[in-house]
């Protein structure tokens, strides 16, 4: 029988003086062996074991992401014994144990998991199509062209499939390297640990972020708009901008399940794994939060810069103050994103996700009588 547990030096200290008693070592041993030489009787030295592998778990389940060494108990038989004592060995264990719960550590692939994001992402990207034809209307000197409303639904089919198959294949596997993921989407269809927090806990930090920031970015349209006189439109807010809020709000059922998944799960993740796997970081100190702040911050810029193509359909090239003005807006909703992720899993961002842009693309425009 083995038990692991941290092996900092108080869960150390623990597990020494309820596991083995007053431990000596004799002649010959390493210090990564100690050979117990005064034990209590079985049945409290069992006793005793049992209530310092729950306590010192207890601690380990409250750590962050982090490699921890660890303490390998092995009992060398069905009992212990004076003859037969226990041995600890101190061995390398990488865990990295996240905000939600989960364990980097060998399993199964999530395949329904993949399956499910790229099904959810590709099956609603039709839903996108009254958004855009509600763009194709306002645009200056645009009559939206004669489009059959199948070519458009089969060509974002393929587009969909083409982004989210490798983003979704690949950003399960490289996430589960360094503790990312969807760990509820993973429990309910590929059997995977059960996360630690259950999913009702993502529930107010999802709207609570979404508020925050979407908060955040009214102020920073309106700094554009009132102090230095930038009135372009700013579709990525619906700000000025003159389309129903059901096309909008259809769009928004899309945008949570395709960005993320592109986004965090497979560019923040990516970002995240390489440096830990080309510097070898072994998560001890702050070379793992330092990788994953990187990530973090890389793809909130990169979320702020792809939005600008939406302004082109208003002018080409778009003026590079509203350039700026978009990547100041959204930046700050994808550094939300982004922490949501790593500390709650991708089921939080997505939440998230969706409530800010029901937020700016439902209640904003019901609230300017866009109907």
């Amino acid at each position: 029988m083995s038990t692991r547990v941290g092996a900092n030096p108080f869960t150390r200290f623990l597990l020494i003086y309820f596991s083995v008693g007053h431990a000596s070592c004799r002649r010959g041993t390493t210090s990564k062996q100690f050979c117990g030489t005064i034990l209590p009787n079985e049945p409290d030295l069992r006793r005793l074991h049992e209530l310092a592998r729950r306590m010192i778990l207890s601690l380990c389940h409250r750590s962050d992401i982090r490699a921890r060494r660890v303490l390998t108990i092995d009992w060398r038989g069905s009992r212990c014994t004076r003859r037969s004592p226990p041995h600890i060995r101190l061995e390398q264990q990488p865990l990295m144990p996240n905000a939600h719960g989960m364990v980097s550590e060998v399993r199964r692939y999530p395949w329904k998991t993949a399956l499910f994001l790229i099904a959810a992402g590709t099956l609603t990207g039709p839903l996108v199509f009254p958004y855009a034809v509600g763009f194709a209307m306002i645009a200056p000197g645009g009559v939206p062209p004669a489009l059959s409303f199948f070519a458009v639904a089969l060509a974002g089919l393929r587009q969909n499939l083409l982004l989210l198959i490798p983003a979704a294949t690949i950003g399960l596997w490289v996430g589960s390297k360094i503790g990312l993921g969807a760990p509820h989407l993973e429990y309910w269809l590929d059997g995977a640990s059960r996360p630690r927090e259950p999913f009702s806990s993502i529930l107010w930090p999802a709207f609570f972020w979404a508020m925050v920031t979407a908060v955040i970015a009214f102020a920073i349209d309106g700094f554009f708009r009132y102090a230095l006189k930038v009135d372009f439109p700013a579709p990525e807010i619906h700000a000025r901008l003159n389309i129903a809020w059901w096309r909008s709000v259809f769009a928004s059922f899309w945008a949570p399940w395709a960005e993320e998944t592109f986004d965090r799960l497979f560019l923040l993740s990516t970002i995240a794994w390489l440096p830990i796997k080309i510097f070898r970081v072994s998560g001890e100190g702050i070379g793992l939060s330092v990788a994953l702040w990187i990530a973090i911050v890389a793809t909130a810029l990169f979320f702020g810069w792809y939005h600008i193509s939406n302004e082109r359909f208003f002018a080409n090239p778009v003026p590079l103050i509203v350039q700026l003005r978009t990547i100041l807006i959204v930046a700050p909703v994808g550094l939300a994103f982004g922490w949501i992720y790593v500390r709650r899993g991708l089921e939080a961002a997505i939440l998230s996700h969706f409530i800010i842009d029901l937020i700016v693309h439902g209640a904003r425009p019901l609230a300017e009588g866009r109907f």
